[in-house]
């Protein structure tokens, strides 16, 4: 083959590929418009997290087999306030910093217990924030003095967001910068 036809060869494969990889490249701008979630954050089986409001610190568990989060509330009031239902409760992390908080409260969950009785809990909206991650969801209130940590959180914050290895703890911290009011 004479070298100017291997010249013209080569450079039809060149531009070629030049077109193909901008190809690629406006397809994924494409795909970056249409709303692709944002990338998944891999973190351990136990983390500490911020709560919102009252930025407080705790160790949570975060439980892929929990739909909901629940939080240690050992006692809480419900009330009336501006026609809706209220709850009043605190808590206390690990160190002994004590945040007390008023929710409207978003729902009652009946949960189903494997020995007993379903209990009742109120559930309110309470951000969460783990390492960059912050999203207000569902958690309910229930006395978890029985457990090692103080709040549970269940695949309503984690899905599309978080991902859990079992197999570490404590690999962040939290930093966000949007906090809910």
């Amino acid at each position: 083959m004479p070298a100017t036809t291997l010249f013209r060869f080569m450079r039809k494969i060149i531009v070629t590929i030049a077109w193909l990889g901008c190809a690629a490249s406006q397809a994924s701008s494409a795909l970056a418009q249409l709303g692709q979630p944002p990338p998944v954050m891999t973190v351990g089986w136990i983390e500490d997290v911020v709560i919102t409001p009252g930025d407080l610190e705790i160790r949570a568990k975060l439980d892929t087999g929990a739909r909901t989060s629940s939080i240690n509330a050992r006692h809480y009031e419900l009330f009336e306030k501006n026609g809706e239902r209220w709850v009043r409760f605190s808590v206390t992390n690990r160190l002994g910093v004590t945040r007390a908080f008023e929710r409207r409260v978003f729902r009652i969950a009946r949960i189903k217990r494997i020995k007993g009785k379903s209990q009742e809990r109120p559930v309110i909206m309470l951000g969460i924030c783990i390492g960059n991650i912050f999203r207000e969801t569902q958690v309910n209130l229930v006395d978890r003095d029985g457990f090692n940590y103080q709040m549970l959180i269940g695949r309503r914050f984690l899905a599309k967001y978080v991902a859990v290895d079992s197999g570490r703890t404590l690999t962040t911290k939290p930093g966000c910068t949007a906090k809910a009011s």
